[in-house]
């Protein structure tokens, strides 16, 4: 066993949130980054329109799987997640959203005090250089340098145009006053190439002094005298090696990992630390608890025009698409391809919208990574669950994968709301806009008709939309099954915080990542004890009622 160096700070995981704290945190301090996966240069992870195949590489994703889940027919589901500098923020689809203003005050009711939308506002526009306009809500100086939208392919408009036919209304963008309507994502590429954390925040700084890099090392357990976090435990080309932090350790390390590095190193429920033969240091019963996730379901219709993705899948197209995009930085290899969506209210009640629809100019066929014929599809995707899973130890071994349990669909109000997502994508899947160019409907079918055949369909076809949070939530101290304060610090313990989308008490009604690097920019300030940045309110769209379709069909 090696004994290293003592630094000031020790980030256990370099992705979303851990490479902007890297960043912050050894601008005048001592920082060790922890990272299990390698460096986030490979081509595959640059080029935006090679996503899939930077999920396929086995260095780079963690290649978990659900348990069965009883129901979606006893499927378990895979779950990628990001094992490379920038984590997840290396292989997704690079959409940049905030979520709703009310997902934050939400957490404030909840007793996460410093976290209403007016307060965590500031983190977002600290993080981003957003160009193409001047606004109140958006940064211009940060490191995530971001674009809108600009794929030409000719289904994109006419999906944003059917969704204004189907009674609901365009946003300029998503993360200003208005997130209900359609549009195009914001996105983070820059000159063709991905922006992910590790080269927002990193590349720049390799070379500091006070900055170590450890990659491709995982982590074991972390280190206490007594219950204060002094270091890391961790596994390097076959060697165990440890670190010692003189200032605090901060687990940065996602989801899934986070609550099972505590776990391994004593932190969460006794009685379950003791199944798997663990002396347990600190009684947290909410580690591993309150698992959310957004589920996802694509429907599918043939395109009758050749004007859909399948036109680059010949081998030529894709070698000529990859020329372009490394000598140019253009063309389709220059987007991820889900440049368009859309975020609707079910009920005329909800204060916030409670669907989320990612458009994609092709259709995925299960067990295929490419297209095999023209069409395009829509995914539904469902915002706020009310049902909650969980992460356990498997064992007590580190490189174990943990037991997943999503319980997806486990409350009736989860399987209603996917079922009325359903319905209503289909209704705009058949508005004028797309006469042109519509086909059949390929999933779930046109004899998919009643409640209980949508349900068949959701509960066969869902998947992840990879966006697992909430397993070390943040709470007030009165609440017992919080596993961190409003300041991250983990309750019952010294020295150590959380700082990733595990500390979201509840999901928020957009992807994940932007939230993940507010968190990490949040967590920067309050780790070094600086007054938070000034609260900034601003105006928030009330919802917008919906206008009667330009077509009316039953779906």
């Amino acid at each position: 066993m090696t004994v290293k160096k003592t630094f000031d700070y020790i980030i256990v995981g370099g992705g979303s949130a851990g490479c902007v704290l890297a960043n912050r945190l050894s601008e005048q301090n001592t920082v060790l980054l922890v990272e299990a996966g390698p460096g986030d240069k490979s081509w595959k992870v640059r080029m935006p329109a090679a996503t899939a195949l930077a999920i396929a590489d086995e260095r780079r994703n963690w290649h978990y799987e659900t348990e069965p889940q009883v129901h979606l027919n006893n499927r378990r589901l895979i779950w990628p997640r990001g094992r490379m500098l920038g984590g997840c923020s290396s292989h997704n689809l690079m959409v940049y959203i905030r979520g709703h203003a009310g997902d934050y005050d939400h957490w404030r009711q909840l007793g996460c005090r410093g976290w209403a939308y007016r307060d965590v506002l500031p983190y977002f526009k600290r993080a981003e250089s957003f160009s193409p306009r001047p606004s109140e809500y958006r940064g211009h100086q940060g490191p995530m340098q971001l674009k809108v939208s600009s794929d030409d392919n000719p289904l994109i408009e006419l999906f944003i145009k059917a969704v204004q036919e189907a009674g609901f209304p365009r946003t300029d963008s998503f993360s200003a006053s208005q997130l209900e309507g359609v549009g195009r994502f914001d996105l983070n590429i820059i000159s063709g190439n991905r922006l992910d954390t590790g080269r927002a925040y990193l590349w720049d700084v390799m070379e500091r002094k006070s900055l170590s890099l450890e990659l491709n090392a995982y982590a074991n357990r972390l280190i206490f005298e007594g219950t204060t976090a002094v270091g890391l435990e961790y596994r390097k080309e076959g060697w165990v090696k440890q670190a010692r932090a003189s200032r605090e350790v901060i687990v940065c390390a996602g989801a899934i990992n986070t609550p099972q590095l505590l776990m391994l190193s004593g932190i969460g429920d006794p009685v379950h630390l003791a199944e798997v033969g663990i002396a347990p240091l600190v009684e947290i019963t909410g580690v591993g608890k309150n698992l959310q996730d957004h589920l996802d379901v694509a429907i599918q219709r043939e395109c009758t025009k050749p004007v859909s993705l399948y036109k680059n899948m010949p081998t030529y197209r894709r070698a000529l698409i990859g020329l372009e995009w490394l000598i140019k930085g253009t063309g389709q290899g220059a987007t991820g391809h889900s440049e368009a969506g859309a975020f609707l209210r079910i009920n005329e009640s909800a204060d916030r919208p409670e669907v989320q629809n990612h458009f994609l100019p092709m259709v995925i066929r299960r067990g295929n990574r490419w297209p095999t014929f023209h069409g395009y599809q829509i995914n539904v995707c469902q915002l706020r669950q009310e049902s909650r899973g969980f992460v356990k130890l498997r064992s007590s071994v580190a490189h174990d994968h943990p037991i997943i349990e999503p319980n997806y669909l486990q409350m009736e109000a989860d399987v209603r709301c996917m079922r009325e997502g359903v319905r209503l994508t289909r209704e705009i899947m058949v508005q004028p806009a797309f006469d042109s160019v519509r086909g059949a409907e390929l999933m779930p079918g046109d004899g998919t008709k009643s409640d209980e055949d949508i349900d068949a369909f959701v509960r066969e076809r869902s998947e992840t939309c990879y966006h697992p949070c909430g397993t070390s939530k943040m709470g007030s101290d009165r609440d017992e099954t919080a596993v961190v304060d409003p300041a991250l610090r983990v309750r019952g313990v010294d020295q150590l915080r959380i700082a990733d989308a595990s500390i979201m008490p509840t999901i928020i009604s957009a992807n994940l990542n932007a939230t993940a690097i507010m968190i990490g920019e949040k967590a920067a300030d309050l780790i070094l004890g600086r007054a938070p940045l000034p609260a900034e309110d601003v105006s928030v769209a009330t919802p917008i009622a919906r206008q009667p379709p330009a077509r009316l069909v039953g779906v």
